[in-house]
């Protein structure tokens, strides 16, 4: 099971002992895909998830174990850089 909503909103630090804990299992959010199959039909994928956070396979319907360990990477990133998933993207994107 997987929880589908890493990130920083989701964590929170106690105030007895210091320590994260991730909070939210019940309120996911819900993005919506559209993708093109080779039949060039469209079609509509729900999503789980905060945009920014998600990995790609998570976007696309099809969350995997792995998902939320890479949900913790981005957020591991966000918090050593202090930019923004997106503003993340914009970096690499100018380089």
């Amino acid at each position: 099971m997987t929880h589908g909503d890493v990130n920083p909103h989701n964590i929170l630090r106690r105030e007895e002992n210091g320590k994260l804990i991730l909070i939210d299992f019940g309120a996911v959010k819900e993005i919506t895909t559209q993708l093109i199959n080779p039949t060039a039909q469209i079609q509509s994928i729900v999503a789980i998830g905060t945009p920014g956070d998600v990995p790609g396979e998570q976007a696309q319907g099809t969350p995997k174990l792995s998902s939320d360990i890479y949900a913790l990477g981005i957020i591991g990133i966000q918090a050593i850089t202090g930019l923004s998933p997106h503003q993340q993207k914009m970096q690499i994107l100018m380089k």
